[in-house]
């Protein structure tokens, strides 16, 4: 009966420790995740055009222009088309951006509460296992 019992508190102990582990990097998940909702576009971090404001993504795309000479290469589109292509872009990456920040908030959040849920049940099963071994079955 003693040597079930050291299992189960292993087994028990074992458990209640993933958990606080598990816990742990959930919360850094869920800042992460709360932090890119908030800015999306600083979220991003890639090596593509930045979104920040018109001209910066007009100073990026011209990094991808091809020189001079090829002017079928060449964007000719006006001011208030570029506007247009801008806005574009930017809402579709925010779009983006948000879902898959979204996306990562729940599944940490569901994540946190499984890892909460487990501790919380073992951890009183370990209680209630020490409450049966003492003498009288007083804990």
């Amino acid at each position: 009966m003693e040597k079930q019992n050291r299992i189960r508190q292993i087994y028990g102990y074992t458990v209640c420790l993933i958990a606080v582990v598990t816990s742990l990097i959930c919360i850094s998940g869920v800042v992460n995740n709360a932090i890119d909702l908030s800015n999306p576009l600083m979220a991003a971090g890639g090596y593509d055009d930045s979104l920040g404001s018109f001209d910066a993504w007009m100073a990026t795309r011209q990094k991808f222009t091809p020189p001079g000479g090829d002017a079928a290469a060449r964007d000719t589109a006006s001011d208030a088309a570029l506007h247009v292509r801008y806005e574009a872009v930017r809402n579709s990456r925010i779009s983006h951006l948000v879902f898959r920040a979204r996306k990562g908030l729940i599944g940490q959040l569901l994540l946190l509460i499984i890892a909460v849920g487990l501790f919380a049940t073992h951890w009183r099963w370990m209680r209630r296992l020490q409450g049966e071994e003492l003498p009288g079955g007083a804990g």
